[in-house]
């Protein structure tokens, strides 16, 4: 029974390094500390969450060296987290943990799915999980939409203009892989890297200067690029285009960097589709960008 709880806690904990392709017990550890300092609920929603994706994932009769790799873990986290924040009233860290537990069942498909097209299945179903979540807050009582994720008319909407650039923008991007935007916890995650991989970790900072350079370049608003909320999703897909996914060359770099840049345009136009629905970009701009290299290399194997 004791070995069986230590298997538990320590795939779930994996489970929370994943979400940034780290399979390290160390790395899972910093990370959740890193958000408990945060915030204590939210600490316990991300384990509280790996555990549950962890145990659904169990029950369900998962292969034993990619359950304990923490695999089943990662999209129950991001969607518990997600879910905890943006909704409100007394039940949703219930509705966190029921979405979190959706989550691996939903991953699981999505893996058979995506498996018949050679293409990795990445956060996709934490996003699809949330969205729908959120969308039923506006339909039924018992799940309450907070007020950052209320529908905006576009005909109204105006673009924040002016402000001063604060470079702290550049690490707390990092954070916001995580939904923070303090600098400490953002430290710590990206420490958490390096730990699993000082390779990975080097592909962050590069990924998150690039996300930061590109939206100054291209004029974003400066409030957001502040907040590093142009960052993450470049993060992410630098590491997984150069180091996650099948690579036959050694200038995958370059692709990375390209994939990086796009992320930060489709950042921008998916905020802008999905402003007037109440919807949260996420990670969709990492999946995207993601999918497309992945699938462009089997017909461009050089890039």
């Amino acid at each position: 029974m004791k070995e069986k709880f230590i298997q538990l806690m320590s795939a779930s904990v994996k489970g929370i390094s994943q979400v940034v392709f780290i399979e390290n017990i160390f790395s899972g550890l910093l990370i959740l500390a890193g958000i408990l300092i945060y915030s204590i609920p939210l600490g316990l929603i991300a384990i509280g969450s790996a555990i549950t994706g962890t145990l659904v994932a169990s029950f369900g009769g998962a292969d034993k060296k990619v359950l304990s790799s923490g695999f089943f873990g990662f999209n129950s986290v991001l969607s518990g987290l997600a879910i905890y924040l943006f909704l409100e009233g007394p039940h949703k860290w219930i509705i966190a943990l029921v979405c979190a537990g959706v989550t691996a069942i939903v991953t699981a498909a999505l893996i058979n799915i995506t498996k018949r097209f050679d293409t990795s299945v990445l956060t996709f179903p934490y996003i699809i999980l949330t969205w729908f979540f959120i969308g039923t807050s506006f339909r039924l009582s018992f799940i309450k939409p907070g007020a950052n994720i209320l529908p905006q008319n576009l005909i109204n909407w105006e673009r924040e203009l002016g402000g001063s650039l604060d470079w702290h923008g550049l690490i707390r991007g990092i954070g916001q892989i995580f939904f923070l935007d303090e600098m400490l916890p953002a430290v710590l995650f990206l420490l958490a890297i390096f730990i699993g991989s000082f390779r990975y970790g080097i592909y962050a900072i590069i990924g998150s200067a690039i996300g930061w350079l590109s939206a100054l370049f291209l004029g974003g608003e400066i409030s957001l690029i502040n907040l590093g909320l142009y960052n993450y999703n470049a993060v992410l897909t630098m590491i997984a285009v150069t180091s996650v996914l099948e690579v036959k060359h050694k200038n995958a770099w370059i692709t990375g960097i390209f994939a990086s840049f796009l992320s930060v345009q489709i950042t921008a136009s998916l905020d802008t589709f999905l402003l007037q629905y109440g919807l949260p970009v996420l990670t969709m701009p990492f999946v995207l960008s993601t999918w497309l290299i992945q699938n462009a290399r089997k017909v461009f194997p050089n890039i």
